[in-house]
């Protein structure tokens, strides 16, 4: 069995492509994998179509980050947020524009992470 992940969103106003992003997530993580999304002074509906896609429906071991207040953070910074706040070990970041869809994800980043042991 694969030990469970963190995966990291960092969304800067991509509402279009939240409900792709949310599948790709159904169907390439467990229940037991940590989903962490932080956005980034989104300035369309992000926010909401984010709820909505996940209302009623246990995408796993999720938390939202919402940002608001001062300045953008952009991809690097939104990143070490992700890093800080992941739980588990294994973490993998995505960007905004990235839509999972290999079911071996998690298997290919078990191989990487045991390379040497």
């Amino acid at each position: 069995m694969l030990k469970p992940v963190t995966v990291g969103y960092s969304i800067f106003n991509k509402a279009h492509l939240l409900p792709q992003i949310i599948e790709g997530i159904k169907e390439c993580f467990d229940e037991e994998d940590e989903i962490i999304f932080l956005l980034d002074h989104c300035t369309d509906d992000s926010y909401r179509v984010l709820l909505d896609s996940i209302r009623g429906d246990t995408i796993y071991n999720s938390k939202i980050i919402n940002l608001k207040e001062g300045s953008d953070l952009f991809e690097i910074k939104a990143n070490n947020i992700l890093l800080r706040e992941a739980t588990n070990d294994t973490i993998i970041l995505f960007q905004d524009d990235m839509v999972c869809y290999d079911k071996d994800i998690k298997y290919i980043v078990d191989l990487g992470a045991n390379i040497g042991t």
